[in-house]
């Protein structure tokens, strides 16, 4: 699978460096996924901001509970990042994003900014496939809905 993410961005004329540094991630990515357990997604009434979590879930204000969709903001549809929309943020949403990089304007299922404080905490893309929204897909790995 690392390969074929490699091989597409050859096409695309990416750099040798940012090609191999992306399979190292999806790499790391794949063994972390053998190596983890599963978190089952909570499934709640309402989705206000249609990002596909629950209101009930991005309102969870425990410590933590960003892994099941909290602490996020229900009115925003951008801060749960799950670009393949089936409520599990896998090694498959990274792939997804990782096969659009450096493809401009940027899709807005893999498009992404960082709005902060927290990592998980993304706003509307800036029409760049870049690093920063492999990064933003990689930082909300097992945060599920």
């Amino acid at each position: 699978m690392a390969h074929e993410v490699v091989f597409a961005l050859a096409r695309r004329r990416v750099s040798a460096f940012v090609a191999a540094t992306l399979a190292v991630l999806v790499a790391l990515v794949l063994i972390a996924q053998l190596t983890s357990a599963s978190n089952p997604a909570f499934a709640g009434p309402g989705d206000t901001d249609g990002d596909g979590c629950p209101d009930t879930n991005e309102q969870n204000t425990t410590p933590g509970s960003q892994t099941t969709g909290g602490l996020r903001d229900y009115l925003n549809q951008y801060d749960y990042f799950n670009p393949t929309n089936d409520g599990l943020n896998r090694v498959d949403d990274i792939l997804r994003v990782v096969v659009d990089y450096g493809i401009d304007p940027g899709k807005p299922s893999t498009d992404r900014s960082w709005i902060g404080p927290d990592d998980w905490d993304l706003g509307i893309g800036d029409g760049l496939h870049r690093m920063d929204d492999v990064l933003a897909i990689v930082k909300q790995y097992f945060h599920d809905c």
